[in-house]
């Protein structure tokens, strides 16, 4: 018989505890995917160096591992990465030139895992470029390339790559996609930036694994509406979700040091209070864990929205404006979004869950995703740009609720093409995971091409 197939999951995301649970479009990304995966590989062993609380790995039936340090000097979690990949460079000549496996070469924690996995997935998001820091940019190259060197099938999944700014770090973005076996994007535009750059491995283009979050039962729903004082028969319900970096003066994962930008969607609400008379709900959809209990907390979508709030209110008390104070589980939450007429957000995610649903949604771009993501959806006419200013923003506001009801008939034509995009990324690593050990790495083109001109052209009439 043969063993089960282990999957070990990285990236360049922060590995801490609660990062992949209380920001919910991680969660759903990560929710999304391991359905997928215990759906069309039931007996697939799922790691991950990212670390998941143990309510949440037992529910997805997935393994948190320690493989490196999270906290200690820089210099020194930089000397493991380096330490690693000497080994991995040493084991490989090994293994390539005399064909002897010298284990003690990868015995640390991280290679022993890596040589433990089956296949490699890389799931950064949209980390992986200039969102994070150069140092961080650096060692998750250097890790991609250490499981390289142990002859192991690495597939960049549905991510976002990018922009790389700069020719050095084009460089080395370049050598590291390079040296990986296959890349699926989920969206269009990360794939043509990477081929931009001189990115030779096989692109696929597939959508995010969020699109496959299924939201809490009505019944539960009710429970919540309920509970947060939000009119379920009030129309039109009008959600809004802002995060830290669509305040662009000085962007921010966490709570601006300024929220002087929330002037800039002032005009809009206004609109949406006044003239539609809409019932607004505020939506956080980042939260933070409270490190004593463990419980998910109110983080800095809430401080920032609360503060959104009492500029509206300064002058007048719109009773129709609300915020959720409660915290929610992803489901819930795109429950609570999928009861929305219209949605705003500048959480990328949060337009996953209401698009996802067939909801008309304007997406508030900090970067080329959201005009990626819309571009598969037909949406792209509904992306704000900052440079569009207040007025850009309310005149597409104000377009998208004049052509709602066609908005929501494309919606409804496009997103199950795109939920078989997102079940895609895991039909790929089954086909790779049924091919030989040697074939793993350098991919057969056949399969590349069955990928390219299944699903794909059904959905765009192209090959990406």
């Amino acid at each position: 018989m043969s063993r089960n197939k282990h999957i070990f999951i990285i990236g360049s995301c922060s590995p801490a505890l609660g990062n992949w649970e209380h920001q919910l479009g991680n969660a759903a990304i990560l929710i999304g995917l391991l359905t997928s995966i215990h759906k069309y590989l039931p007996d697939a062993i799922v790691t991950t160096k990212y670390q998941l609380s143990k309510g949440f790995s037992d529910t997805y039936r997935i393994q948190s591992l320690y493989v490196e340090p999270t906290k200690g000097f820089r210099a020194y979690r930089i000397l493991i990465t380096l330490y690693n990949l000497s080994l991995s460079i040493i084991w490989f000549f090994f293994w390539k030139i005399l064909r002897l496996d010298i284990k003690f070469l990868r015995s640390t924690r991280l290679l022993n895992t890596y040589s433990n996995a089956d296949i490699i997935i890389d799931l950064s998001g949209d980390t992986y470029g200039d969102n994070i820091p150069f140092k961080n940019f650096v060692k998750h190259s250097l890790e991609l390339i250490t499981a390289r060197f142990l002859e192991k099938p690495i597939v960049s999944l549905a991510n976002s790559p990018g922009p790389f700014s700069g020719k050095f770090k084009k460089f080395i973005a370049r050598i590291t996609f390079n040296n990986i076996s296959l890349i699926t994007t989920r969206e269009p535009i990360s794939a043509d930036l990477l081929r931009s750059i001189g990115v030779k491995t096989p692109i696929v283009t597939t959508a995010c694994p969020a699109f496959l979050l299924e939201p809490v039962q009505e019944y539960k729903l009710k429970e919540i509406l309920q509970k947060e004082g939000i009119e379920e028969e009030y129309k039109p319900t009008v959600g809004f979700t802002l995060g830290g970096y669509n305040l662009y003066s000085k962007p921010t994962w966490d709570i601006p040091e300024s929220l002087e930008d929330l002037q800039l969607y002032v005009p809009v609400l206004k609109f949406l209070l006044e003239e539609l008379h809409a019932q607004v709900v505020l939506i956080p959809h980042v939260y933070r864990m409270d490190p004593y209990s463990g419980q998910m907390i109110q983080g800095p979508d809430y401080t920032i929205l609360k503060s959104l709030s009492r500029i509206i209110s300064k002058d007048v008390e719109y009773k129709n404006l609300k915020i959720i104070e409660g915290t929610y589980s992803p489901q819930e939450v795109k429950g609570l979004i999928g009861k929305m007429d219209l949605y705003i957000t500048g959480r990328l995610h949060a337009g996953v869950a209401a698009l996802s649903q067939c909801v008309p949604t304007v997406l508030l771009s900090y970067g080329h995703k959201h005009l990626g993501f819309a571009k598969l959806l037909n949406q792209e006419k509904y992306v704000w740009e900052p440079s569009m200013g207040p007025d850009g923003l309310l005149t597409i506001v104000k377009q998208i609720w004049e052509n709602k009801e066609k908005v929501t008939e494309e919606l409804h034509k496009r997103v199950p093409l795109i939920k078989k995009l997102a079940e895609l990324n895991v039909k790929i690593l089954k086909d790779i995971l049924d091919l030989d050990k040697e074939l793993r790495i350098c991919l057969p083109n056949k399969l590349l091409d069955n990928w390219k001109s299944n699903i794909y052209k059904k959905v765009s009439g192209k090959v990406c």
